[in-house]
């Protein structure tokens, strides 16, 4: 079981067809102690192409919140997939950069916007006020 079940991963995640991706995150789950996450992160070192990592930021920027399940992560990666083709990036490559605008701060990857965009809001305010109180004036 231990050497089988990694090698059925590895012969899914070269298929083509779309349950693919499922049936290889499914088949490195069967080892004790690796569930989606694990079996993603290992899969997507094999073939960036197929598999991102399923990391806590880029999930959340993607769904919204976070689950670790078979089910979520196949959703996660199409999704992610989807986004990556966009803008011409392998999966793997849009997971990272979603995890880095994440860990840098950049509003867009996170549901919480870091601070300095807070106070660039705030100076942006201000700015529209004077220049209303100024057209009030004249």
């Amino acid at each position: 079981m231990l050497l089988k079940s990694p090698k059925k991963a590895f012969e899914l995640a070269d298929q083509d067809a779309k349950t693919s991706v499922k049936d290889a995150v499914k088949a490195f789950s069967q080892l004790a102690c690796v569930g989606p996450a694990t079996a993603s992160g290992i899969l997507a070192i094999y073939n960036p192409d197929k598999f991102c990592f399923m990391s806590d930021e880029p999930l959340e920027a993607i769904k919204g919140n976070r689950q670790y399940t078979l089910s979520y992560y196949v959703s996660f990666n199409e999704e992610l997939t989807q986004r990556a083709e966009r803008v011409g990036l392998r999966v793997e490559e849009a997971e990272q950069s979603l995890w880095a605008c994440a860990i840098l701060g950049f509003a867009q990857a996170t549901a919480t916007p870091p601070a300095s965009s807070k106070k660039r809001k705030n100076a942006s305010e201000e700015n529209d006020e004077k220049q209303s109180t100024r057209k009030r004036t004249r």
